[in-house]
């Protein structure tokens, strides 16, 4: 076999060895995505004052979830919102 010969060869099975590893990968990450999923719809479950002590409102949860596409971890849009400061909008007490 010649030289030109057995580096094609070897060429094409790293090249399906690459491709079989990126798809691999993607198949991993989108499992992983539907589980942080169900992970963040079962915060739903909890009250505002606890979703409050976690940095969470009612509304930001619901926001991300609907916004999320399939493909996207919704946990990581939620653990950006958890940690962005929040203004608490009652007047401060007089005196």
């Amino acid at each position: 076999m010649l030289t030109a010969e057995r580096f094609g060869k070897t060429s094409q099975t790293a090249s399906l060895s690459f491709v079989v590893m990126r798809l691999t990968e993607k198949v991993f990450a989108f499992a992983r995505s539907l589980r942080n999923r169900r992970a963040v719809s079962g915060l739903t479950e909890l009250d505002d004052t606890l979703l409050r002590d976690i940095g969470l409102t009612r509304a930001e949860l619901n926001a991300v979830l609907s916004t999320a596409g399939l493909f996207e971890d919704p946990s990581r849009k939620l653990a950006v919102k958890a940690r962005m400061p929040k203004y608490d909008l009652a007047e401060p007490p007089l005196g």
